[in-house]
């Protein structure tokens, strides 16, 4: 099993720090360093700076929207960045949530299966050097051939998926899967829902799968169970609560149904200190890497039995450079 680390997304690392996290990172022997992209740094940009004091580590958005850029730029961003990597970049897609895309970038958020998979196949034949004209829902593109072309023959495309329509349209069309925030129980299930779901489909080729694991670990260790606990929870109270219904439904369905309800009903009443109390141990020990690195690499572990092939571990907002440092080296896959 490999693994990768997500950078946090509301707060951008200043470059002296985002550069040394990148090296220690490859240092430590982790297959891929993801941005993702919320309301701070553009992924692209900020994975340009990155290829270029790497060499080795794969480098991914994690995710960027279907929605805010057009399949040409998303594109034409995907070859400059695997030519800037020399033929390590993965394009990790998806849609967002409506409050994001229809508040922050005003854009209508209307038919996201429909829109993803549109922007997906148009993408590809721009990635394939096809002149492409396209008549669809969403866009109408006329004879266009980019002037680039990525390293890769085939430059892999994740589809970040939760629900079962999104899980089928990933098993369908892309390289890979992403999940996010998933339950470690239903991490398995979940693996063969994709894997059964792309036979049915027809694919001859494997799908990678991946899903974010939300870690925090102290640079004292277990000295900083607490502090560990504090931001996780946070993070976790702030996805069920605040980020829409994508979070929450793929937590909710799989499991802490009460303490799904009783952190929606705390948040909603702008209670947030309320919100971050319901999270239970039980709750964070399944969808968090906290507390002692020695047990958070037990937990890690457990992720090997279920086929997943890509954890993620990604860190909440509060994650100072100290924090994500030392989650990274206690969780190196070469100790």
């Amino acid at each position: 099993m490999q693994l990768g680390i997500t950078l946090p997304g509301q707060t951008s690392l200043p470059v002296e720090q985002l550069a040394e996290v990148a090296r220690l990172a490859e240092r430590c022997g982790y297959h891929s360093l993801w941005l993702p992209e919320i309301w701070a740094g553009d992924a692209f940009t900020q994975l340009a700076y990155v290829a270029a004091v790497t060499e080795r580590i794969k480098l991914g958005t994690a995710i960027v929207p279907v929605y805010t850029r057009s399949a040409a730029l998303l594109a034409m961003s995907a070859c400059s960045l695997d030519q800037l990597s020399r033929g390590r970049f993965i394009l990790g897609l998806g849609v967002s949530g409506r409050l994001v895309i229809e508040n922050l970038h005003g854009v209508p958020f209307g038919k996201p299966l429909e829109t993803t998979r549109e922007v997906l196949q148009v993408v590809r034949r721009f990635l394939a050097g096809e002149r492409v004209s396209h008549s669809g829902p969403r866009l109408n593109l006329k004879h266009f051939t980019l002037a680039t072309r990525p390293v890769q023959e085939r430059l892999p495309i994740y589809l970040a998926a939760q629900g079962e329509k999104n899980i089928a349209l990933a098993a369908e069309v892309a390289d890979g899967w992403l999940g996010y925030l998933l339950p470690r129980g239903s991490i398995a299930e979940a693996v063969r829902t994709v894997h059964d779901t792309a036979q049915a489909a027809g694919r001859t080729t494997r799908l990678v799968t991946g899903s974010m694991i939300l870690g925090c670990l102290g640079p004292r260790g277990a000295a900083d169970a607490a502090m560990s606990r504090e931001l996780a929870a946070k993070a976790l109270a702030f996805y069920l609560g605040g980020m829409g219904e994508y979070h929450y439904r793929a937590v909710h369905e799989r499991a802490f149904r009460s303490e799904c309800e009783a952190v929606r009903a705390a948040w909603e009443a702008r209670d947030r200190e309320g919100a971050v109390a319901r999270i239970s141990d039980p709750m964070l020990d399944e969808l968090a890497l906290w507390g002692d690195p020695r047990a958070a690499r037990r937990s890690l572990e457990v992720y090997a039995q279920t086929g997943l092939d890509l954890p993620l571990v990604f860190f909440p907002h509060g994650a100072t450079f100290e924090i994500i440092c030392a989650t990274i080296e206690a969780l190196a896959p070469t100790r």
